[in-house]
């Protein structure tokens, strides 16, 4: 190869390598829908689509560890939660050695199912997620809004 070639290619990669610095980090994908149980009752369905090699904390472990997933909805007198966010997918528990404590994750998906009862048909709940998603190079933590519109 000349050194023409060389240059080229090198300047070529270096391009190529430097495009991706400052690029957000895509390990979830989030999605919200919801069903409707009965006249006054709804379940909220937040579903997490993980990333290949990528994992999300559960919403259910002791502080003192990684960042849990953390989510809030807005207060509203239209609606009331019933119980707590039920969490759906492939949990993996271990023991944690350097946190010394059970640790819970997701991989591949997570659907987080709130129930709600309700008393107006039409209603907007908000809120938001506070999350950690990690690979075995590195933790991303992010937010990321909550928005449904019930209507029948």
């Amino acid at each position: 190869m000349t050194s023409t070639y060389r240059i080229i290619f090198f300047a070529g990669f270096l391009f190529y390598a430097t495009g991706s610095v400052g690029q957000p980090v895509k390990s979830v994908q989030w999605f919200f829908n919801y069903e409707y149980l009965n006249r006054h009752e709804a379940i909220l369905i937040i579903t997490a689509r993980i990333a290949p090699g990528w994992h999300l904390y559960s919403q259910y472990m002791e502080e003192g560890g990684p960042q849990r997933t953390r989510i809030e909805f807005k207060e509203s007198s239209d609606f009331i939660l019933v119980g707590k966010a039920e969490e759906k997918g492939n949990r993996d528990v271990f023991h944690d050695e350097l946190y010394e404590m059970e640790i819970a994750w997701f991989s591949g998906e997570v659907s987080f199912e709130q129930r709600i009862y309700f008393t107006k048909p039409q209603l907007k709940v908000q809120g938001m997620i506070e999350y950690m998603t990690c690979d075995n190079h590195m933790c991303v933590p992010a937010r990321q809004a909550i928005y449904f519109d019930l209507h029948r």
